[in-house]
């Protein structure tokens, strides 16, 4: 799946999320076949996500994750954008919670050091998510909404 590769989240109520490839894993790392830069769009819909929706929306939430995110949870690709035409990037975070070498990232591309950051201890963990997580976290946009 191309970067830009978005695809429906079916939920229980019948309302859809949406998820979108926001990186591939580098080749030179393992699982780069199965493995990308998932993100939850910050978008709930009653009806499967549109390129129109994507292209208005930003990202809620990111997280490495296999393909299994997709089909294991009854999503299907919807289509492919050009993220470069819009605002939809992956954010930066730091790789691991405490120590002296903490290192910032944005998607799979080092940064460098945290200490290059005043407030790095504010920015998200990263995390690899397992199949459900995008499910769950989707559920937790759609109750935020009060939808």
């Amino acid at each position: 799946m191309p970067p830009g590769s978005f695809w429906d989240i079916p939920l229980e109520n019948g309302y859809y999320g949406a998820g979108i490839v926001l990186e591939r894993c580098p080749r030179q790392r393992q699982g780069h076949t199965r493995m990308f830069l998932a993100g939850l769009l910050d978008w709930i819909g009653k009806d499967i996500p549109t390129e129109r929706d994507i292209l208005s929306t930003g990202v809620a939430a990111q997280g490495f994750a296999h393909l299994y995110a997709v089909t294991k949870n009854k999503g299907m690709i919807r289509g492919c954008i050009d993220l470069s035409r819009t605002a939809i990037k992956p954010g930066i975070w730091r790789d691991s919670h405490v120590g002296p070498d903490v290192r910032l990232r944005r998607g799979y591309t080092d940064l460098g050091p945290s200490r290059a950051e005043a407030n790095w201890q504010e920015l998200p963990v990263a995390s690899t998510w397992g199949y459900g997580v995008i499910v769950v976290l989707a559920r937790k946009l759609y109750r935020s909404r009060g939808l």
